[in-house]
């Protein structure tokens, strides 16, 4: 079924895609590594579809589906129901899949500037995984150059400090992925 697969999606792909990565025999982990990853948690904004929370048993609860959750193939199920019964939620996680993101490690940040960089969503990297010792956030490609210009400005106090700071391009290929996280 992998093989003929154009997209797996999952409801907390961060988890799921990490699982069958590592924790699924190694031709498996081969597979998932090559398919593109949508997640009806994240691709797909709840709040605007007047949701107070993306859970996904809430959410099937306001649907009219009620299950017993935390079974792989019971959740499978309800994901699947999501898509289906929510006008054109499946249509906005394509249209999410497609957008491309950029891992920005921001380096050397002072330490007074920690507070900014937390309210603005960046994680702390203490340098004993791939990453580097810094603050990293994933930055959609269409904000990035605003990104940059907020980094000079809050963080660096320099114009173009932002331009050597270490990058990658993060597609729906890395995207919930351990391998996003290395740059």
């Amino acid at each position: 079924m992998l093989k003929q697969s154009h997209l797996l999606i999952c409801h907390n792909s961060r988890f799921d895609r990490s699982f069958l990565e590592l924790q699924t025999p190694e031709q498996v982990g081969q597979l998932v590594e090559k398919r593109p990853f949508g997640c009806t948690l994240q691709d797909i904004n709840w709040r605007n579809r007047g949701y107070e929370s993306s859970k996904l048993e809430y959410l099937n609860f306001k649907l009219g589906f009620f299950y017993e959750g935390h079974r792989a193939i019971i959740d499978c199920w309800a994901t699947l129901n999501l898509l289906l019964q929510e006008e054109g939620a499946f249509e906005e996680l394509k249209n999410n899949v497609k957008t491309k993101e950029t891992l920005l490690c921001a380096e050397k940040a002072a330490f007074d500037k920690k507070d900014l960089l937390k309210l603005r969503n960046y994680r702390w990297s203490d340098g004993t995984g791939s990453l580097p010792k810094c603050w990293w956030s994933i930055i959609p490609n269409d904000q990035l150059s605003h990104e940059k210009v907020w980094l000079d400005e809050q963080i660096y106090c320099r114009t173009g400090a932002s331009d050597s700071l270490r990058q990658m391009e993060i597609t729906a290929f890395k995207r919930y992925s351990f391998r996003a996280e290395q740059v």
